[in-house]
């Protein structure tokens, strides 16, 4: 921890200046991570990846569910294919709700404004990949999200494969950081993500990736305006982004990830600095499975929206008792300022809190994710005034 945390420190100690050094070091590690797959490419090294698993649209060369190695999949037929999910929630109990009148729950379920029992249209999703040949495609993912009544581009982006194993993605798409934060919505295995995942995670960005799969290594790069989604380029800085991950055998898989830059939250914000560190283990013996998570961070994250130093984790394991039932039971831990402690309000950008979670997820068709979630989550304040909440969430799920 004090090896992640000196990191994380000495890479925010000059945010201003570490703009400019952060652009240099990623051309340098980008123009020799190309050069690189080309010479492989070119050599026909033996043991580069065949054409990768069958993959979700959204994020490539995501290994599968129960393993991380399958047979290659045929490449993609060219032409237009169009998709999406539908997702309604319901929710009852003690949690809390994000401003005084509001019946929906907030994600971390601590609020001083309490929810009320509710059903909802949670969000609407619609997504177009159109593939020019087997190593082209441009890719446009749409969401509808009714709780904050807005339409939203999530995803556009052109990718290419460069060789069998290799890719480069071009748009807006989602920095490769951490495993949980990578997952879509709808093959998550608990109806919202840990409170660390969320707070730490850069939802989209403008900017480049370049994706390598050699054998049982995986490793990403990208570079990033560092903003939000659909944010014009606020600062001179640029985000550099990265994950490697490791599978020694079909039941394990390790990895590790990091985000170092900056970000001006909006016009009149000031320039924040962003580095974070992350751990990932990883077991699948059908039919458990076990995923679990530790990130550090010094700098901004959007729970506290301030420079601050920052620590979290989560753990989640699952059951398949058959073909359609999944028992899992998670547990999360997150405080997004480890520096300060408010002793007069339950402050979520501030205070520590936890998460238990109890869930069983019913399949209608498990190949499509067409399912019925329910999860039980006890929430609770680990500093700060005491505060518990406890109540149901429930999510019907249907992709097309």
């Amino acid at each position: 921890m004090g090896v992640a945390r000196a990191w994380l420190r000495e890479a925010t100690r000059h945010p201003t200046r570490m703009g400019a050094g952060v652009k240099d070091l990623a051309s340098k590690l980008l123009q020799t991570c190309s050069r690189i797959a080309l010479l492989l490419w070119l050599t026909g090294l033996p043991g580069l990846a065949e054409p990768g698993p069958e993959q979700d649209p959204e994020l490539p060369f995501v290994p599968g569910y129960w393993g991380a190695r399958q047979l290659p999949s045929p490449p993609p037929e060219p032409g237009l294919t169009i998709g999406g999910q539908i997702q309604i929630d319901a929710a009852a109990g003690s949690l809390g709700s994000l401003s005084n009148g509001s019946t929906i729950p907030i994600r971390n379920g601590l609020s001083a404004f309490p929810a009320d029992t509710s059903i909802y249209l949670r969000r609407g999703r619609l997504s177009a990949n159109y593939q020019f040949d087997a190593d082209n495609r441009v890719f446009v993912n749409v969401q509808y999200d009714t709780v904050r009544d807005k339409v939203t581009l999530f995803d556009a982006f052109y990718e290419r494969r460069l060789f069998p194993g290799g890719t480069v993605t071009v748009g807006q798409l989602k920095p490769r950081f951490g495993w949980e934060a990578l997952r879509q919505q709808w093959n998550l295995n608990t109806i919202e993500r840990s409170d660390v995942s969320e707070a730490l995670r850069p939802i989209r960005d403008l900017g480049v990736n370049l994706n390598v799969q050699k054998g049982a290594v995986q490793a990403d790069l990208g570079l990033f305006t560092g903003q939000d989604q659909n944010t014009p380029e606020l600062n001179s800085a640029r985000n550099l982004v990265g994950r490697l991950a490791y599978w020694p055998d079909q039941s394990w898989v390790l990895g590790a990830s990091f985000q170092k830059g900056s970000i001006t939250p909006d016009v009149n914000a000031l320039e924040l600095p962003v580095a974070s560190l992350g751990v990932e283990l990883r077991y699948y013996d059908r039919p458990f499975a076990v995923e679990a998570e530790h990130f550090w961070s010094q700098g901004y994250n959007r729970a506290s929206r301030a420079d601050t130093p920052a620590r979290g984790f989560y753990v989640t394991g699952l059951y398949e008792i058959d073909e359609r039932f999944d028992l899992v039971l998670s547990q999360d831990w997150f405080d997004p300022d480890e520096s300060r402690i408010d002793l007069t309000f339950p402050d979520n950008a501030t205070n520590a809190r936890s998460r238990t979670l109890l869930g069983l997820n019913y399949y209608l068709d498990r190949a499509a994710y067409h399912r019925l979630m329910l999860n039980y989550e006890w929430h609770i304040a680990t500093e700060g005034p005491p505060r518990t909440a406890d109540g149901w969430r429930v999510r019907y799920q249907y992709r097309f």
